[in-house]
């Protein structure tokens, strides 16, 4: 027996149809929640993976490359160092993050391309670039060398995981979702990144 019909559907309970219960509790969070998902184009669950990945990303993009690692290299790191060798050793740091990734980035692209190695190679570079991160809790006064070659390893295989991270996306999203679904994790990045450097300047003001 079919029960009323809901914005012209019966509502459909453990494999039957049933009535929909007016008086039953609703799960308010989990509602609103699947709405907004709905919203930004991320209404399936590993399309809201793909996009949070973003967001996770954005934390090490803002923290260590744009944000804290730099000034912390050149005041702590570096201690003792001349401020325009500091400086330039840090540049050149960079320049090796860059052109390991530019060299290294189409090698990447045709191994993602070929074999069904995708998720594992993301997690791979992924979990490598964690560690670096992490090692950088370690790093004393003056450490500039341990400080330099954390950060290359650390850029490289973000940066290389992100080759994997956008091949992943015409597997999980149809033609006529990779726009919305691409724009949301853009966007959801930049959110991350954002709450990140806030939350980073509230705990350096209360230290």
């Amino acid at each position: 027996q079919t029960g009323p019909v809901v914005q012209g559907r019966p509502e459909v309970c453990g494999g039957r149809l049933a009535a929909a219960g007016v008086d039953r509790e609703t799960d308010v969070l989990t509602s609103g929640r699947d709405t907004l998902w709905t919203r930004l184009g991320l209404a399936r669950p590993e399309l809201r993976a793909w996009a949070l990945y973003d967001w996770a990303n954005s934390a090490f993009q803002t923290t260590v490359i744009t944000a804290v690692f730099p000034p912390f290299f050149a005041t702590f790191a570096a201690a003792g160092l001349p401020a325009q060798t500091a400086t330039t050793r840090f540049a050149w740091a960079t320049t090796l993050a860059v052109a390991i990734t530019a060299i290294g980035g189409p090698v990447l692209g045709l191994i993602a391309d070929q074999r069904a190695l995708k998720k594992r190679l993301l997690a791979s570079f992924m979990v490598v670039g964690v560690i670096a991160t992490a090692l950088m809790a370690f790093i004393g006064r003056g450490d500039w060398a341990m400080a330099a070659v954390l950060f290359v390893v650390a850029n490289v295989a973000i940066a290389s995981s992100f080759v994997f991270y956008d091949s992943l996306l015409p597997h999980i999203a149809r033609p006529d979702e990779l726009d919305r679904v691409s724009t949301a994790g853009y966007a959801i990045g930049y959110l991350g990144g954002g709450v990140d450097r806030k939350s980073t300047r509230l705990n350096s003001s209360h230290t």
